[in-house]
This record gives C-alpha cells, sequence and structure tokens, in this order.
C-alpha cells in the first residue's frame, strides 16, 4: 500500500510559501491534514481499481497532490480573509 510519507518530508512540506506565515503548530496541523487528505485521495483510487503505482497512476498522483496542496492554501486564505473581517468560518 501506498504511504503518504515517501512522497512528501516535513521539510519539503514546510518551505511551500503560503506556510512561512503561519507558526509551527499551524504549519503541522497542515501537514497533518495534507496527510489525512493524501491518503483518503489514495485509498478511493485504489478502491476504484487503479494502479497509482504504474507510470499512469504515479502522474495522477502528482496531479491530485498539487491539487491538494492548492486546496490547502485556498483554505488558508479564506481563513485569514475571514479572520481579518471577522467573520467565522465553519
Amino acid at each position: 500500500m501506498y504511504s503518504p510519507f515517501e512522497e512528501m518530508s516535513w521539510p519539503q512540506f514546510a518551505s511551500q510559501p503560503h506556510l512561512k506565515k503561519l507558526t509551527l503548530q499551524e504549519q503541522v496541523a497542515h501537514y497533518n491534514q495534507y496527510l489525512f487528505e493524501l491518503a483518503s485521495v489514495q485509498k478511493f483510487y485504489e478502491s476504484q481499481g487503479q494502479d497509482l503505482k504504474s507510470e499512469e497512476g504515479k502522474q495522477k498522483l502528482e496531479q491530485l497532490k498539487q491539487d491538494i496542496i492548492t486546496q490547502l492554501e485556498n483554505n488558508e486564505i479564506i481563513s485569514q480573509q475571514a479572520a481579518k473581517y471577522g467573520i467565522k468560518v465553519s
């Protein structure tokens, strides 16, 4: 089975530009969310019979990882803007 820990280490993840402004605790929370989302997506695709170790599967997985990072970045921007304007995000 695929392990997300093999794909992106903490230093690689923490070097993402959108994380530099966050506290270490917030960065760890984002990394944990990334690992959770990645494992969930990987499990889903495997349940659909897709081989994520094939060349095509590896390409798909790379795209999915970037999509997850983009979504985390978007969530952080939304949270920051909500805080700026006193809006609670639920």
